[in-house]
């Protein structure tokens, strides 16, 4: 009877045992999960930037749909899943622009997290990260950008800026590190006929730094490509875009394993009309680092009201040149297009036939001043 009292027993401990480790397990610390960061509204890349700051108070409008496949997995030392946190997650980014001067750009994105899901897993350390369970908002985000040389669709473009992002997501929804974060960045675009191009390189700085199950997570370098062409009268363009993140909080994780996530979009852009643009992309993650997912996909619908030039004024009228003048070979004030004797001297008189002739009372063709019978018709003799 103590032997089947002691076998009942072991079976309960050892069925309960994984139960109460798991409750006592301490509690992984969440973070932002996802790594895409949209461009400012007015843009015909996703992550990079035509850098289009044409007008005085010129908006853009906009809304961009992001999709991530397992953007957080736990890894095996032979670098296999372990177990996926976040298996699915998607934002709607609801952002603006304000183009200001032609050269200045300030802009706002709000994330709303509209897809989040996962499963519960224990890290390599013994500490659990719980799945997500409510959805909400991502980082809300304030930027600000100024152009430095070079103009919309020139050969080369160059703007300094940056960005500060406001804790409003949550940590435990991998939505958020819950401190704000920022980002100083130079970026550059161009185009030559219809080949386009943008790059990007910057320092995002966060005020959270930790390892997540052993990859180092928090400030460092970013940076980013796009090359595509324009086509369909430069409506369209179509091309890939490439970006990521090197970690810098840790000496040995610069450009390490675990802790470089890089991604690759393939993309395109239309202009609808004059002033609405649609766009659409997909693309892996290449390193499957954090934040990096198996694929994600991408839409954007946005309104970005096109640039006119405007007119310049009229010059002011100018007063007319000596050589304006009508031409008057006898001088005597009256114009050669209106002279019936423009060679002689006249005066001036309502019949056409006479204007600008020297007068002849009697109109037999000779002047008064030749004329000996000047008030009699006559002949001309020598």
């Amino acid at each position: 009877m103590k032997k089947k009292t002691f076998l009942v027993t072991a079976a309960i401990v050892a069925t309960l045992a994984p139960v109460a480790s798991a409750q006592t397990a301490p509690k992984a610390a969440g973070f932002q999960a996802d790594r895409f960061n949209p461009s400012e509204r007015g843009s015909e890349w996703f992550a990079l930037d035509t850098l289009d700051f044409r007008g005085d108070a010129r908006p853009a409008i906009g809304v961009v749909a992001d999709w991530a496949k397992s953007p957080f997995i736990l890894k095996n030392p032979d670098g296999s899943t372990r177990a996926t946190v976040v298996d699915s997650q998607m934002f709607l980014h609801a952002g603006a622009s304000l183009v200001l001067l032609n050269r200045i750009r300030l802009g706002i994105s709000v994330p709303v997290n509209v897809i989040d899901s996962g499963s519960t897993a224990g890290s390599s350390a013994g500490s659990t990260y719980y799945a997500p369970n409510n959805l909400g908002m991502g980082d809300a985000r304030i930027g600000a950008d100024i152009r430095l040389v070079g103009t919309y669709a020139s050969p080369f473009t160059l703007a300094i800026g940056g960005q500060f992002f406001v804790p409003t997501g949550s940590p435990d929804n991998y939505t958020s590190d819950g401190l704000s974060h920022g980002l100083v960045r130079m970026q550059a675009a161009g185009e030559a006929g219809i080949f386009a191009w943008a790059v990007n390189v910057g320092y995002q700085f966060r005020a959270y730094e930790t390892f997540v199950d052993g990859s180092a997570y928090g400030s460092g370098l970013i940076y980013g490509a796009a090359a595509g062409l324009r086509l369909a009268d430069h409506k369209l363009l179509v091309g890939p875009e490439i970006y990521g993140e090197a970690n810098t909080a840790n000496s040995g994780s610069f450009f390490a394993g675990g802790s470089t996530p890089v991604e690759a979009i393939l993309g395109a852009h239309y202009t609808v009309g004059d002033d609405w643009r649609i766009g659409a992309g997909a693309g892996p993650g290449i390193t499957r680092d954090l934040g990096s997912p198996e694929v994600r996909v991408l839409g954007m619908l946005e309104w970005a009201p096109a640039y006119h030039e405007k007119a310049a004024p009229p010059p002011p009228p100018q007063p007319p040149s000596p050589e304006a003048k009508p031409s008057d070979r006898d001088g005597d004030g009256i114009a050669d297009a209106d002279d019936a004797c423009p060679d002689k001297s006249g005066v001036k008189t309502d019949d056409p036939k006479t204007n600008g002739c020297p007068p002849d009372r009697d109109g037999d063709g000779i002047a008064d001043a030749d004329d000996a019978c000047p008030d009699k018709p006559g002949v001309k003799t020598d």
